[in-house]
C-alpha cells in the first residue's frame, strides 16, 4: 500500500467501478491525491450514480430469485419477501445523526445546560416541529423511491431530481441540528425560529418548480459537501451567531470559486451578503457580495439563489437609502420569483416592498403590500404562523402611520400574541412588535405605559444583540421621545446621543435615517435651552434629507417643523412661516387633508401666523388644526390646538370669555387624564396666572342662567 501498489479485489466479490475509484483515491499515497477530508469522501459516496448502483442491485436481485426458484418457490419468497420495500427502506439511516433519539437527546441536554429561564418553552416548541419534519421527511423519501422503483410512475430522471431536492432538505435539518447540540442561551432563544424556517418539503414533489429553480444535482462530492457548508452558515446565521455565519460562508465561497463550481458561488455569497446586511456593519460590502452573488446565479441559470440574493438587495438597498436601486432589485426578484412559480418567495418579497414604500413615505402601497404578504402566508398553511404574525405586525405599523391608531393596535396585539405562542415572550421578533405596540400606544396618550414598555424592548435587545448595536436603535430613540414629552429633557437627550453615535458609525454621518435622530435631539436641546446647537442640528438634518430622501419626503417634513421652531426662537419669523409651509404641502400631499399630521403642521403654521400679527390667519389654521386633531387618536394634539387657539382669540376683547371656556375645558380634560402632559399644565396653570380676569370669565359663564 505505501508504494501505491493495490491488490485487486478477489474474484468472488463484485465491486463496481464507481465504488473502486472512490477507495482508490482514500488509499492515494500522496495525502494531496487524497479526499480533503472525511466530509469530502462522504459527499463522494453520497453522490454515486444512482441509476447504475441501483440497476446493479435490481439485476442481483433478479438473479438470486431465479437460482432459487429451481430449489423451490417458497425458499425464493422466505428470502425476498418485499424486495421493493427493502430497496426504499434508508430514510432511517439517512436521519441518523442527523435527527435521531441520540441527536435529541444531546439537543435537549444542551438547552437544559444553557438554564436560560426560557430553555424548556423552546424546546417544547423545537423538538415537535424537528420530530415531524424529520417524519415528513422519511415518507418524502420512501414515496419518492417506490414512485419508480415499485409504481414505475415517475422516471429515473424525476427521481434523481427529488433526491436532490431531498438532500439538500437534509443538509439543512444536519445542520440545524448541529447547531442546536451545542447549543447556548443565544441559540435556545433562536431555536424555535429555526426550527420554523427550515424549507418546506412539499416543493420537492413539485416537479416544474424543481425544473424551473435552476440549480442541478450536486454531482462532484466537491459540490455536495459545499452545499452542506453553506447549510451550516445558514444555520449559524439564523440562529445569531453572525460573525460564524459569515465566516463560513465566505470559506464556501471561496472554496467555490476556487472549484469554479457554479451554483455553490451564488448560493454561498447570497449568504455572506446575508450575514453581513444582518451584522449591518458595512451595508455596502454587503451590497457588493450580494450583487456579485446574484449575476453569478444569473449567469448560472441559478434561478432560485438569484430570486433570494435579489430579494435580499432590496432590504439592503431600501437600508441604504438608493431606492431606485431597490426598486430595480424589486423588479428582478419579482421576475425570478414568478418563474419559480414560489409561493413563499413571493410573500417574502412583498413584505420587502412594503418595506421599500414605507420607507419612501409610500404608506398606501406599503400597506397594500402588507395586506398581500399576509394573504401569501395565510395560503401555505400553519407551517408559515410565525410570518402571518409578522405580517400582521406590518400591517399594524402602516395603519399607525395612516393615523389609525386603534385598529393598528388591535392588529399589533394579534400579532405578539401569535409570536409569543410561536417563539416565547423573549424573542426578539416579539420585541419588535412590542415596540410598535409602544409606538402605538403614545400616540394614543398612554405615555407611561409606552415607556415601560420600550424599556422591556430595549432590554431585550442589548441582551439579544449587546449594547450599541443598531437593532437597539429603534427602542432608544423611542423611550427617549416619549421622556421627552414627560418632561424628562436630560435623559432624552442622554439616549438620543447614543443613537445618533450608532447611526452615524454604522450608517454613515450623511444617511437619511439620522435626519429623525437629530431632529429628536433638537428638540431636547431645545428644551435645555441649546437653541444655537439645536438649529445647527435641523440644518444639518435638512441637507441630509434633502440629499437623500429628496425635497418631499414626510421625514422631511418632521425636521422641517422642527427647524420652524428654531427659527421662531431666533425671531426668524419669515423664514419660519416659509419651513412650516413648505412642510405643510408635504404632509398634506402624501398623507391627505385629514390627516392627524397634517393637522399638527396646520398648528405649528398657526403659532407662526399668531407671531406674524397675521390673527385671521392663525385663528383660521388653530380652528382647522382643532378639527383635524380632535378626530385623531393622540389626545393631546387638540389640547394644543385649543390652547393656541385661546390664547389667540383673546387678543380680540369680543372673544374673552369663548379664550377662557377652551383654557378652562383644556385644564379640566389635564386633570382628568390618566397620563397628563406635565409641559401642557404647567402652560395652562401659567396662562391663568398672568390672565386672572380669566377666572371671573369662566365663573361668570358657569353661573349664567
Amino acid at each position: 500500500m505505501r508504494r501505491g501498489d493495490l491488490r485487486p479485489a478477489p474474484p468472488d466479490r463484485v465491486l463496481p467501478a464507481w465504488l473502486a475509484a472512490i477507495l482508490a483515491r482514500g488509499l492515494e499515497v500522496q495525502p494531496a491525491a487524497r479526499h480533503p477530508d472525511m466530509r469530502a469522501l462522504l459527499a463522494a459516496l453520497r453522490a454515486t450514480p444512482r441509476r447504475r448502483a441501483r440497476r446493479r442491485l435490481l439485476a442481483a436481485g433478479l438473479l438470486a430469485l431465479v437460482a432459487t426458484a429451481a430449489g423451490g418457490y417458497v425458499v425464493a419468497r422466505q428470502r425476498a419477501p418485499e424486495p421493493w420495500s427493502q430497496l426504499c427502506s434508508g430514510a432511517q439511516d439517512k436521519l441518523r445523526g442527523v435527527w435521531d433519539a441520540p441527536t435529541r437527546q444531546t439537543a435537549q441536554a444542551a438547552f437544559a445546560a444553557t438554564r436560560a429561564p426560557y430553555a424548556a418553552a423552546a424546546w417544547a416548541s423545537v423538538a415537535p416541529l424537528l420530530d415531524g419534519h424529520a417524519a415528513a421527511w422519511a415518507a418524502a423519501y420512501t414515496e419518492n423511491c417506490l414512485a419508480t422503483r415499485a409504481r414505475g410512475e415517475q422516471s429515473e430522471a424525476v427521481m434523481d431530481l427529488r433526491v436532490a431536492c431531498l438532500e439538500r432538505r437534509l443538509d439543512e435539518l444536519g445542520a440545524l441540528t448541529g447547531v442546536l447540540v451545542t447549543a447556548d442561551a443565544d441559540v435556545v432563544l433562536a431555536a424555535p425560529a429555526m426550527a420554523h424556517a427550515l424549507g418546506g418539503l412539499q416543493t420537492c414533489g413539485d416537479i416544474e418548480a424543481l425544473q424551473a429553480r435552476g440549480r442541478p444535482d450536486p454531482g462532484r462530492p466537491e459540490a455536495a459537501a459545499l452545499q452542506a457548508e453553506i447549510a451550516r452558515a445558514r444555520a449559524l446565521r439564523r440562529a445569531g451567531k453572525l460573525s460564524q455565519a459569515r465566516s463560513q460562508a465566505e470559506a464556501a465561497l471561496s472554496r467555490a470559486r476556487e472549484l469554479e463550481l457554479g451554483w455553490p458561488v451564488a448560493e454561498a455569497g447570497v449568504e455572506v451578503g446575508r450575514a453581513q446586511a444582518e451584522l449591518a456593519e458595512d451595508l455596502a460590502a454587503a451590497e457588493q457580495t450580494l450583487a456579485d452573488a446574484v449575476w453569478a446565479a444569473e449567469a448560472g441559470g441559478d434561478v432560485e439563489a438569484a430570486a433570494d440574493g435579489w430579494i435580499e438587495l432590496v432590504h439592503v438597498r431600501r437600508a441604504r437609502a438608493e431606492y431606485p436601486a431597490a426598486e430595480e432589485a424589486a423588479r428582478r426578484a419579482d421576475a425570478a420569483v414568478h418563474r419559480l412559480a414560489d409561493a413563499a418567495r413571493a410573500a417574502q418579497l412583498a413584505v420587502r416592498v412594503g418595506q421599500l414604500h414605507s420607507a419612501r413615505g409610500q404608506y398606501d402601497p406599503a400597506l397594500a403590500s402588507y395586506r398581500a404578504a399576509l394573504a401569501g402566508f395565510e395560503a401555505l398553511g400553519p407551517a408559515y404562523e410565525a410570518d402571518v404574525a409578522r405580517a400582521h405586525s406590518d400591517i399594524g405599523v402602516g395603519l399607525q402611520r395612516q393615523g389609525r391608531h386603534d385598529e393598528a393596535l388591535a392588529s399589533l396585539h394579534r400579532a405578539a400574541e401569535a409570536l409569543e405562542r410561536v417563539f416565547g415572550p423573549d424573542h426578539p421578533d416579539v420585541a419588535v412588535v412590542r415596540n410598535n405596540i409602544g409606538a402605538t400606544l403614545s400616540r394614543l396618550g398612554r405615555r407611561s405605559e409606552a415607556v415601560a414598555l420600550f424599556r422591556q424592548v430595549l432590554a431585550t435587545r442589548e441582551r439579544t444583540f449587546g449594547r450599541g448595536h443598531p437593532r437597539t436603535l429603534t427602542a432608544l430613540q423611542n423611550i427617549a421621545t416619549v421622556q421627552g414629552e414627560l418632561g424628562e429633557h436630560g435623559e432624552a437627550h442622554d439616549l438620543l446621543r447614543q443613537a445618533l453615535a450608532i447611526q452615524e458609525r454604522t450608517l454613515g454621518p450623511e444617511h437619511p435615517d439620522i435626519g429623525l435622530t437629530l431632529s429628536n435631539l433638537a428638540i431636547t436641546l431645545r428644551a435645555l435651552d441649546a437653541h444655537d446647537q439645536a438649529r445647527a442640528l435641523l440644518e444639518r438634518g435638512v441637507r441630509i434629507q434633502e440629499r437623500g430622501l429628496g425635497s418631499e419626503h414626510p421625514a422631511l417634513a418632521t425636521t422641517l417643523i422642527a427647524l420652524g421652531g428654531e427659527q421662531m426662537h431666533a425671531g426668524d419669523l419669515d423664514t419660519a412661516l416659509a419651513s412650516y409651509t413648505r412642510a405643510l404641502a408635504i404632509r398634506t400631499k402624501h398623507f391627505g387633508p385629514e390627516h392627524e399630521l397634517v393637522g399638527r403642521a396646520q398648528k405649528r403654521l398657526g403659532d407662526c401666523q399668531q407671531r406674524l400679527g397675521r390673527t385671521d390667519d392663525a385663528i383660521a389654521s388653530f380652528e382647522r388644526a382643532l378639527a383635524i386633531l380632535t378626530r385623531g387618536a393622540d389626545p393631546f394634539g387638540p389640547l394644543e390646538a385649543q390652547m393656541s387657539l385661546a390664547r389667540t382669540l383673546w387678543a380680540r376683547p369680543a372673544e374673552r370669555a369663548r379664550a377662557a371656556r377652551m383654557m378652562a375645558a383644556t385644564r379640566e380634560q389635564l386633570r382628568t387624564m390618566k397620563d397628563p402632559s406635565p409641559q401642557l399644565r404647567d402652560s395652562v396653570d401659567s396662562w391663568f396666572a398672568a390672565h386672572p380676569e380669566a377666572l371671573t370669565l369662566t365663573r361668570t359663564a358657569a353661573t349664567a342662567p
